[in-house]
């Protein structure tokens, strides 16, 4: 046995010694069958025998665990050799009693070689002198002792083989650890770095609706300018013929109580006409109702701005919802009209579209940089004044995914660049109109979503960007639990709605 309790544990050594003590059970029993008839010799014989598996025991169960590997086996090997050598002495020199010197030195290994060697070099000494003191040949003793040491030569190499796979394999567990250790290491920071990759893109992404928003306030605040102009125009107007209306009324009801008291009727009538040419009341009677109509046609056009504009601009739920992509376009369109109505004839042909799983707020944002890239792409092709292209967004079902398309008749995009379009903070257009988010952001969005976004461009005659959405993500846990926004279509405004 070799090496210390650290490296062979007690079963190990139990199972060594019980293979061993069997094997010196087998020659004891081959000696005795040698001498059986002497019955002396046989005593002597079994009396060895059982003190040497009584101490062998004792060895493996008390001295091992208490003294250690080196200590126990070295204790162990010098008291089974004397416990030999005594036999040999008292039993005389049978054949099978050669046998003890291979045995021997195939099954002691204390981790000491040479002390090793020097003991079963003491040992086949003993029993060659035991031997020639008892006539036998010589070429016993020298043959049993080359053949032992041949054998501890043998079993050493073994030993050495398997120590040193033993040792690569420890080698390899460790280079494997380190390793296994360095991936856990490499893993955990792209967990981080990805953690905060997403969150510089959720920072980036409301950076950029933000500065959308922005972008639009001017326009936005031009289209409420303009109802609210002839809203109060239409207002003053509606203030002057209520007082002249009033006058007329307070004026004729005089008159009138006039003429029950007796007046010239023809004095009243002649007063009453001066009255109403006065006030202007075929005119008024004529233009009031309309300056009304004015009124009301302008504040539903503020009110519906608002709306689109509150629905665009919503705080971002954290939960999916479905929502309703015909009324976020139809809301995209009426806030973005200041970017496409003076270079592009807008026409949305919606379709029958299920509730769609998703973001609205992100959704929204996805629709506006693409038909503000659009209006921009016509407006750089468009010179004379008063030219319009015209950009087509239509929407429908494909299996379980609803497709949204957005053409334009604008430039294009060139083949050299194609390949660019989505890439982080590239932009063809000029330094202060575009950051070259927008392309960039969308599509992580719409593949957040589930989605794709695709485009087809012809140079000359323009692109056409595809949206598709699941209308329920299959791996969304709250796709089954979803809350529904009960949204519409606004009033008569599918076509033109941009103008």
């Amino acid at each position: 046995m070799e090496g210390s309790t650290d490296r062979y544990t007690l079963p190990m050594v139990k199972r060594i010694t019980n293979v061993a003590m069997a094997s010196a059970v087998g020659i004891t029993l081959m000696m005795l069958v040698e001498v059986w008839g002497d019955w002396r010799s046989v005593a002597c014989g079994l009396a060895v025998l059982v003190t040497l598996i009584a101490f062998n025991t004792w060895v493996t169960l008390v001295l091992h665990p208490r003294r250690g590997t080196r200590f126990a086996e070295t204790l162990r090997s010098c008291v089974n050799l004397s416990g030999v050598v005594l036999a040999a002495a008292v039993i005389g020199m049978p054949v099978t009693m050669w046998l003890w010197i291979p045995f021997a030195a195939l099954t002691f290994d204390n981790g000491a070689p040479r002390l090793a060697a020097a003991i079963l070099a003491v040992f086949a000494l003993a029993l060659a002198a035991i031997a020639l003191s008892q006539d036998v040949a010589p070429i016993y003793p020298a043959m049993f002792s080359l053949l032992g040491f041949a054998c501890m030569l043998i079993s050493r190499a073994r030993l050495a083989t398997i120590r040193d796979m033993l040792d690569g394999g420890d080698a390899q567990r460790l280079e494997l650890e380190a390793a296994h250790a360095g991936v856990a290491a490499a893993h955990d920071r792209l967990v981080e770095e990805s953690r905060a990759r997403e969150q510089v893109e959720l920072e980036l992404r409301q950076a950029q609706k933000l500065e959308a928003i922005g972008r639009l306030a001017a326009g936005i605040a031009h289209e409420i300018n303009t109802p609210v102009q002839f809203v109060n125009d239409s207002v003053h107007f509606v203030d002057d013929a209520t007082r002249d209306l009033l006058a007329l009324a307070t004026f004729t009801q005089a008159r009138l109580d006039e003429l029950r008291a007796g007046a010239p009727a023809a004095e009243v009538l002649a007063m009453l006409a001066e009255a109403e040419a006065a006030a202007d009341l075929p005119y008024v009677v004529e233009h009031l109702p309309r300056a009304v109509a004015r009124m009301l046609d302008g504040l539903d056009r503020i009110a519906k701005i608002v709306r689109s504009m509150k629905e665009f601009a919503h705080p971002d739920l954290k939960d999916v919802v479905a929502a309703d992509l015909n009324r976020a376009l139809a809301a995209t369109i009426a806030i973005s009209a200041h970017e496409h109505k003076n270079v592009a004839e807008i026409d949305f042909v919606p379709g029958e579209l299920p509730p769609v799983t998703c973001r609205p707020g992100e959704i929204n944002q996805v629709f506006l940089n693409l038909l503000v890239n659009a209006a921009h792409s016509i407006g750089d092709v468009v010179g004379e004044p008063g030219a319009r292209g015209r950009i087509e967004i239509r929407t429908w079902v494909e299996a379980d995914h609803v497709v949204i398309a957005i053409a334009d008749t604008g430039a294009g995009i060139a083949d050299s660049i194609r390949d660019r379009v989505f890439d982080p903070f590239f932009t063809t257009k000029p330094v202060g109109r575009g950051t070259g988010q927008g392309l960039a952001i969308s599509r992580n969005v719409v593949r957040a979503h589930g989605g794709t976004l695709t485009f087809e461009s012809q140079v000359g005659r323009g692109t056409t960007f595809t949206v598709r959405l699941p209308v329920a993500p299959a791996d969304d846990p709250l796709a089954t639990t979803m809350r529904v926004e009960p949204l519409t279509l606004p009033e008569p405004q599918a076509r033109a709605a941009g103008q």
